[in-house]
């Protein structure tokens, strides 16, 4: 290993990054005009939402400035921001001023390393300007970085490719759904005769259908909090307001497939699905308890998911509870047709299953692999990659 790190070099971050921060905007301004929607921008705590007007226009290094994700590894501290997006002013915008460090090996750096005695404490964790600037990273020479980065980038890559195809399986669920629920193009509707409604919004419906109130057909659970404190760790997530795990626990409260509905602070109508069993806190929930057409509420509640944002009660936080949900409108849809519709994009949605488990693969291979090529413990020259 000695013979490895003959030639790294250590270096302090303000040798080599510039900030941008110019270009982040408040949080408040974000909650003013964000368009309504399932779309991401970047701050610390992983809020997701889109705003309609987007700021960056070419590739970035984003590093967490603050909130719990520089304490707990269930989000990243560093990512790269590749999409026009805006961030707000919890994260700070890298640039670099030198050529003797490669960006990628920078954020792979991050996901690894512990930047513990660089974070300041007060009412929460803060990694600041100046901290940061002086966190020493020991660097390979650029060649070694770029292999390094080139290895890894290679896991992502696939990564990235089964999301696209997820996200296109997703897309064929949600297209089928519509063509059946929303244009009333389902098999044999040609000899359905349409009706008028009692509600202005659904107007003529199939015959046999009716519009009710969703609490008249499904009743959706109120979540169980947990805390921090009485969590035995493990590996089934607590799914609370974040759009990610707040932490993992021994045991779940729900079955998967379950979807679930953000309850509380920026997230409160965040519509989610999961594969797993989950211990749902923080968060409406509906499993197959609740009903047995899971997936058609999954893409029901995505279809509508500008209504469910509209639901949101202010008060010190946001919050929208199982009885805002079970307040809207929805068709109440003849079992035999549901039946056939489950049939159908269950399909759809356990090809998903099976490419995220090739991804959760993907990802522990590369994170096993991380820290020992950015530490110098495996010589990346040594390994036979194509």
């Amino acid at each position: 290993m000695q013979e490895i790190k003959k030639w790294w070099k250590k270096v302090r971050l303000w040798d080599i990054i510039d900030f941008f921060d110019n270009r982040r905007i408040p949080l408040s301004t974000i909650q003013r005009t964000k368009k309504q929607g399932n779309y991401p921008y970047y701050w610390a705590s992983w809020i997701i939402d889109y705003i309609d007007d987007f700021i960056f226009d070419w590739r970035y290094l984003l590093i967490s400035e603050d909130w719990a994700n520089l304490t707990e590894r269930n989000t990243p501290i560093a990512f790269f921001a590749e999409w026009k997006f805006w961030v707000n002013n919890h994260s700070h915008i890298i640039l670099w001023k030198s050529n003797i460090a490669d960006t990628d090996f920078i954020m792979y750096w991050f996901s690894w390393n512990d930047i513990w005695w660089y974070i300041t404490w007060a009412a929460q964790p803060k990694l600041s300007q100046s901290s940061l600037s002086r966190i020493e990273i020991l660097l390979p020479p650029l060649s070694t970085q770029q292999k390094i980065a080139s290895i890894l980038s290679k896991y992502d890559d696939l990564i990235e490719n089964n999301n696209k195809r997820i996200n296109i399986l997703e897309e064929t669920a949600q297209s089928i759904y519509e063509e059946w629920f929303v244009k009333y193009n389902f098999p044999w509707s040609e000899n359905i005769k349409m009706i008028e409604s009692w509600n202005d919004n659904f107007r003529m419906i199939p015959e046999g259908w009716e519009v009710k109130k969703i609490w008249d057909i499904i009743n959706i659970p109120k979540w169980k909090n947990i805390t921090k404190a009485t969590v035995k760790e493990w590996i089934i997530p607590v799914v609370a307001w974040w759009l990610s795990p707040s932490c993992y626990h021994n045991i779940s409260n729900t079955m998967w497939p379950v979807i679930t509905i953000s309850a509380s602070w920026a997230n409160a109508w965040y519509v989610n699905f999961y594969y797993d069993d989950i211990w749902a806190s923080d968060c409406s929930y509906i499993d197959w308890k609740v009903t047995n057409f899971v997936y058609f509420w999954y893409l029901q509640l995505i279809n509508r998911q500008v209504e469910i944002t509209w639901l949101q009660r202010w008060s010190a936080q946001p919050h929208v509870y199982p009885k805002d949900i079970m307040w809207l409108l929805s068709l109440y849809i003849p079992e035999n047709l549901l039946n056939d519709f489950e049939e159908i994009v269950s399909k759809l949605f356990l090809e998903i299953w099976n490419i995220k488990k090739q991804n959760q693969n993907l990802k522990e291979t590369r994170d096993l692999l991380i820290p020992r090529l950015v530490s110098g413990e495996l010589d990346v020259e040594s390994l036979d990659v194509k």
